[in-house]
């Protein structure tokens, strides 16, 4: 009998242990079950690297260019706003932007011109434009070997003269720093003619076939010598 109700009381024992361990059994469970959370699509920042844009300027908004791309390296897939070839990318131009020409000879943001074939160096921003720390103008270079031809016309009122070579024609604009020379004489602008061989040396811009003149030389006409008259024989 005594060893019957010993039973029973520790049955009751161990029963109302599993009840009691029951719920913090299942506390324990799902505590260890990490929660589902539901994220949005991460956002990608412009890459750090810099990026190099060849294009055409095609407009000038203050200190902003827009270019429009045909070659962009390094290529990039994950930045939705990385410029695409044929497409516009905006280049900001600050204070620390450098501007050559073709050769490499320092430049101005007032020389560049819509039309102009460009090289862009710099970063991009999150909204796809890009801060410009390097432009260089294809379009834009100094001609160390003078072009010869010869002029067509000349406008003094607008202070320029046109000039042929290899049936092409250039419009030179002259300034009061363009120096003229002729050998034996000291000419002006004043002094050129259409119908004169002349030699030009200063910035070219190829877009437009236009030259700002550092230099002109007219060439000077040979006299020609008249032959004696020469005495018709008597018959």
């Amino acid at each position: 009998m005594k060893n019957f109700t010993y039973r029973l009381v520790t049955l009751g024992v161990v029963a109302s242990m599993a009840l009691v361990a029951t719920p913090a059994l299942a506390q324990d469970t799902a505590s260890t079950v990490a929660p589902v959370v539901t994220t949005s699509s991460e956002v990608v920042k412009a890459p750090r690297h810099e990026v190099r844009v060849d294009g055409e300027l095609t407009a000038i908004s203050g200190n902003d260019l827009t270019v429009k791309a045909v070659k962009v390296l390094p290529k990039n897939k994950k930045f939705e706003k990385y410029p695409q070839k044929d497409g516009t990318v905006i280049v900001h131009l600050t204070d620390k932007t450098v501007i050559v020409r073709k050769y490499w000879g320092r430049s101005t943001l007032a020389e560049l011109e819509v039309g102009d074939q460009l090289v862009v160096f710099g970063k991009l921003n999150n909204d796809g434009a890009m801060n410009a720390r390097h432009v260089r103008d294809l379009s834009i270079y100094k001609l160390f070997r003078p072009a010869m031809g010869k002029v067509e016309s000349v406008d003094a009122v607008s202070n320029k003269f046109m000039f042929s070579v290899k049936d092409k024609s250039y419009v030179v604009f002259v300034t009061a720093s363009t120096r003229f020379t002729k050998r034996g004489q000291k000419p002006t602008f004043t002094d050129l003619k259409v119908g004169d061989d002349v030699q030009v040396r200063g910035v070219f811009r190829k877009a437009i076939n236009e030259v700002l003149a550092d230099n002109v030389q007219i060439k000077a006409v040979k006299p020609v010598d008249i032959p004696a008259a020469i005495p018709t024989p008597v018959q």
